[in-house]
């Protein structure tokens, strides 16, 4: 095995071949600390209903940093490679920095509105007023009638 397989185990740690775990194995012998290869290891035992996996389930347990995530890893079977855990401090930080981007948004947003309506304005002025359009039409009607009465004149 190699890195790449590795990675592949870590991407999609279900379905693993029996070469797979037995390098799950071979890396939780030589990395005892090494949490990931361990909990993989584990939910495969599960799944398969190996005899091994209470013995296993303890020893993971001892060196898990956070039983609740590895019971969930276990337990579910949807992909925990999405799922990720915050400490407070990430999440203040990602918090200030989503109201950062969020005043930021606003801002163009208001400035997109201002031009908007400064356009809006500079069409209104540009168009002639209902009531010069009214004293025109007035104004030619006005002639039109006067031509017809020097037409009905004749």
């Amino acid at each position: 095995m190699n890195k790449k397989n590795f990675i592949k185990i870590l991407q999609n740690p279900e379905n693993l071949t029996a070469e797979e775990l037995s390098f799950l194995e071979e890396i939780n012998r030589e990395f005892p600390y090494f949490q990931i290869s361990k909990a993989i290891y584990l939910k495969t035992l599960k799944e398969n209903d190996d005899i091994k996996f209470k013995k296993f389930l303890r020893s993971t347990a001892a060196y898990s940093r956070d039983r609740k995530i590895l019971f969930d890893f276990i337990n579910k079977s949807q992909n925990q490679n999405e799922k990720v855990y915050f400490n407070k401090n990430e999440i203040t930080t990602v918090q200030s920095e989503y109201k950062i981007i969020e005043e930021e948004i606003i801002e163009e947003k208001l400035e997109q509105a201002d031009d908007q309506v400064e356009q809006v304005d500079d069409q209104v002025e540009e168009q002639p007023s209902l009531e010069s359009k009214l004293d025109d039409l007035e104004k030619k009607l006005a002639e039109a009638n006067g031509k017809i009465e020097q037409l009905q004149g004749q």
